[in-house]
C-alpha cells in the first residue's frame, strides 16, 4: 500500500517531536550522552529523509480542520483523564495478558520493569522489525497515558501485522478517548481487534465502553458486559461491570 503525503508528514511530526524529547530527557538527566547522540542522529537522518519524501509525494485534498489522524487522537485527551485512569484499573483487572505477548532483543533474559525506556527505544531503533519489542514499548507509553508517544509505534505494528490485537484494541480506545464522536471508527478498530482475538478481555471492556457511552448501544454493550460478568472478577471490577449493566438493561 502506498504510503500518502498525510502519513508521510504525520512520521515527520512525530520525529521532529521524539528529537525534541531527546534533548528533554538529556536535559533531565534521563538519557546519558552517548545514548542520545544515537537517537538524536537516527531522529535528525530520519527527519531529512521523510522531508525528501514529503517533496516528493503528490499533493492531496486538504484533511478537514483538526482530523489529521494524530492531531485527532491526541487533541482532548487531557479532559478525560479520571475516566481513563479507571477504565485502565478495571481493563488491566480484567486481562492483564496480551494476545501474542513475548520480549525479543538483546534484553530477552531482563525483567522488564529493569528497563528504560531509553533502551526499548533503541532496541526498536536496532531491530524495527521486531514487532514485540514495539509493541512492549508503545504498551508501556499507553499505560503511562503518553498516546502521542504511543501512537506511532502501534501504528507501525498494523503496518507490519494488520491484525494485531493489542495494537487495534489501544488505538480504538485512544480514538474514542480523543473525540466521541469517532466512536464508530472506534468500534471498527476494536471489532478488528476481537475478529483476531475473540476472548481479549481489554477489547471487549472498551467496545462495550464505546458502544454505551459513545454509540447510544446498550443492547450492544449489553452482550459483551454480560461475558465479562461472567468472569471471576475482583470484586472491585464485578461492581463497575454490574453499575455499566444497569445503565445498559432496558
Amino acid at each position: 500500500m502506498m504510503t500518502t503525503r498525510h502519513q508521510l508528514e504525520e512520521r515527520r511530526a512525530q520525529a521532529a517531536a521524539d528529537l525534541a524529547d531527546v534533548e528533554e530527557q538529556l536535559d533531565a538527566g534521563e538519557l546519558d550522552q552517548a545514548t542520545a547522540t544515537r537517537l538524536r542522529d537516527r531522529y535528525q537522518a530520519e527527519l531529512e529523509s521523510l522531508g525528501a519524501q514529503v517533496e516528493a509525494a503528490p499533493a492531496q485534498a486538504p484533511l478537514a480542520p483538526g482530523r489529521s489522524r494524530s492531531r485527532a487522537l491526541v487533541g482532548t485527551l487531557l479532559v478525560v483523564v479520571a475516566t481513563i485512569a479507571i477504565v485502565f484499573l478495571v481493563a488491566q483487572a480484567i486481562d492483564d495478558r496480551n494476545p501474542g505477548d513475548f520480549v525479543t532483543g538483546n534484553i530477552e533474559d531482563r525483567d522488564l520493569s529493569d528497563v528504560s525506556t531509553a533502551e526499548m527505544e533503541q532496541v526498536v531503533a536496532d531491530f524495527p522489525n521486531v514487532v514485540s519489542m514495539r509493541l512492549t514499548l508503545a504498551r508501556r507509553y499507553f499505560q503511562a497515558q503518553r498516546f502521542s508517544q504511543a501512537l506511532p509505534h502501534y501504528f507501525t505494528v498494523l503496518d507490519q501485522d494488520p491484525t494485531n490485537p493489542e495494537a487495534l484494541a489501544n488505538l480504538g480506545w485512544m480514538t474514542y478517548l480523543a473525540d466521541p464522536n469517532q466512536s464508530v471508527t472506534a468500534e471498527a478498530y476494536l471489532e478488528r481487534s476481537l475478529a483476531a482475538a475473540p476472548a481479549y478481555g481489554d477489547a471487549m471492556f472498551y467496545l462495550a465502553n464505546v458502544r454505551l457511552y459513545g454509540l447510544n448501544d446498550p443492547a450492544g454493550a449489553r452482550e459483551l458486559l454480560e461475558a465479562l460478568a461472567a468472569e471471576d472478577l475482583p470484586e472491585e471490577v464485578a461492581a463497575v461491570i454490574e453499575e455499566m449493566l444497569a445503565e445498559a438493561r432496558p
